[in-house]
């Protein structure tokens, strides 16, 4: 099990106690309590003041990303759409030319195999 951490400060217990002996030798045993309270306050303001930030950012973020979720699942609705369209639209015409009076031996996925096949040639 990981030892908590005080991740705002990052400050290790060891450094945390030599800032505590720091202060008693500076300000000495009489106003330790009252220096203590008013570093405890700072600490809560400080920490709320972090709390709030994270709070927005990850507020923010999630309605971005909300946001790029709907675009991205709309433009796939889309594509979708036009592949649907594209291919009603091969078999119409293959239909078309199948059932023309020109006698022809060719259908659309002939012209796009040769299309195919003459561009990779070059």
């Amino acid at each position: 099990m990981e030892t908590p951490v005080l991740l705002f400060l990052d400050i290790s217990s060891g450094e945390l106690l030599l800032i505590l002996i720091a202060v008693f030798l500076v300000f000495g045993p009489s106003k330790l309590p009252e220096v203590a309270r008013k570093i405890g306050k700072l600490y809560s303001e400080l920490k709320k003041a972090s709390d709030n930030l994270s709070k927005e950012f990850n507020q923010e973020t999630a309605s971005l990303k909300a946001e790029l979720e709907d675009a991205r699942q709309t433009i796939a609705r889309q594509t979708d759409e036009i592949k649907t369209e594209i291919e009603k639209t091969k078999d119409n015409i293959n239909n078309e030319i199948k059932n023309s009076d020109i006698n022809t031996k060719f259908t659309i996925d002939d012209v796009y195999k040769e299309s195919d096949k003459r561009t990779s040639e070059q």
